[in-house]
């Protein structure tokens, strides 16, 4: 009887709890403010707030309300806090959290890419927690919100051309191609066994595609079918992107020195040894030319690659890199004009773990004037329709990336021989998403509001 007692009581205790710290998060809301070097003219005013779960508790208009440098006026306590304090351990799983109205009831949105026409923006959201989280389209001009419809499932698969007007696609056995509005469809090459999604080439005349353990690539308007590379199957090959026009880069994974954990999994009344293998993989990145099939080895060892892209040139090669216990990044370029010579242009080091925020590279735009092109280096050496003799870029490459160096997730550009290195965005809040617009613009989505909503800005 006493052991009932007593845990009645821990439970009663626990339940007052939980309660006193849903109301005490209940009144850490706050009220956006207007930053100055933002414009929010035209679709960059959109907010996605309007789309998050709306929280309906009260708010405490002493704790709420934001002044002009960023503070809460004094609560009942007397101190004053940051905003970023009283909202912190809204990730963690804190007691005073847990129960944290928007987070409870759906998922924030997050934007995921652009619509070819650049008019409709795709995002990943719920608006209740009895709602399967899906794809939503979201029109940047009249700001309606609908599911994303079948056509544009296809769409958001396949891989656009870099003019967008072009798309490809994997379908059972053949690798399709059609115009970005479905016209013209037809089957490029049958190899099956596809590992990815197809890749362009910088110009938009090559497609690579990794069937198999091997790497193809092919010429969009002749149909020619190249194999890249020739390995035998025992090898865990990955396609990982173009640089310039003929050479692709891929990565080589040993999983020798992981480590087998064994999970239990219940069927009915029996138990079956459920294997999960562990541990970090020592990856090999190469480079090689689909022409001559003249490769190089880059860099190895038990790596975490983050993200990986090709400037607009088609000279550098952008690596976002993360050591095996995921307390050192680096972005390091390495200029194919130059023997691959190695610079790094950003590095960071953590007491906790580097944020796992993938595909994190993007070039500007270039110019429509820009000089693209594969200069005859001995990798890149090699004849071919869509090669030509490049001379330096007139305009500097701009490389945007995010990064919590500062304490929180903010933009950062640099260009890929390391110079002009600038951070963009600055603050108590954490740039979800971002993508260029054109080359002077940048679009992104943000917590500055509130760790609730995702706010599209855009900054010039």
């Amino acid at each position: 009887m006493s052991r009932s007692i007593h845990f009645v009581a821990l439970f009663s205790l626990i339940v007052s709890l939980i309660m006193a710290a849903s109301i005490v998060c209940a009144q850490s809301a706050s009220e956006q403010q207007p930053l100055e070097g933002k414009s929010q003219e035209g679709f960059a005013d959109i907010l996605l707030a309007n789309i998050t779960t709306p929280s309906h508790l009260p708010v405490n208009a002493d704790l709420a309300r934001v002044n002009d440098i960023g503070t809460i006026p004094k609560g009942p306590n007397g101190n004053s806090q940051t905003l970023q304090q009283i909202t912190r351990g809204i990730d963690t799983l804190q007691l005073r959290t847990l129960f944290f109205e928007p987070f409870l009831p759906g998922t924030r949105p997050t934007p995921v890419t652009f619509h070819p026409d650049s008019q409709t923006l795709f995002i990943s959201w719920n608006d209740s927690s009895y709602a399967d989280t899906g794809e939503y389209a979201v029109n940047l001009r009249t700001r309606d919100v609908r599911p994303r419809n079948d056509d544009e499932a296809l769409l958001r698969r396949a891989s656009h051309s870099p003019d967008r007007r072009l798309m490809a696609w994997r379908d059972e056995k053949d690798l399709k191609l059609a115009a970005i509005d479905g016209s013209g469809e037809r089957v490029l090459v049958s190899l099956g066994d596809y590992r990815g999604n197809p890749q362009w080439s910088e110009n938009g005349h090559q497609i690579a595609i990794q069937s198999g353990t091997n790497i193809y690539s092919i010429n969009i308007a002749t149909g020619e079918t190249r194999k890249v590379t020739d390995y035998t199957g025992r090898e865990e090959v990955s396609l990982r992107a173009w640089v310039g026009d003929s050479t692709v880069v891929y990565t080589l994974a040993d999983r020798s020195g992981q480590r087998t954990v064994y999970f239990p999994t219940y069927v009915d009344h029996f138990v079956t040894p459920g294997a999960s293998p562990r541990g970090v993989i020592h990856l090999t990145l190469r480079a090689i030319n689909i022409h001559t099939r003249q490769s190089q080895s880059l860099t190895e060892g038990r790596i975490s690659l983050r993200a990986i892209t090709g400037s607009p040139s088609g000279r550098y090669l952008i690596t976002d890199t993360a050591d095996e216990f995921l307390k050192n990044r680096e972005i390091t370029s390495w200029d194919l004009w130059n023997d691959f010579a190695v610079t790094t242009l950003h590095s960071e080091t953590t007491e906790g773990w580097i944020h796992g925020n993938n595909f994190n590279l993007h070039f500007a735009p270039p110019l429509a004037a820009s000089g693209r092109g594969t200069r005859n280096t001995p990798l890149n050496s090699g004849t071919s329709a869509t090669s030509h003799t490049a001379n330096p870029t007139p305009t500097p490459e701009i490389l945007l990336f995010a990064s919590e160096n500062d304490g929180f997730n903010h933009l950062y550009t640099v260009q890929p021989d390391g110079a002009e290195y600038r951070q963009l965005t600055r603050g108590d809040w954490e740039v979800a998403w971002n993508r260029w617009l054109d080359r002077n613009r940048i679009l992104y989505a943000s917590t500055e509001a509130d760790p609730g909503e995702r706010n599209l800005y855009v900054l010039d």
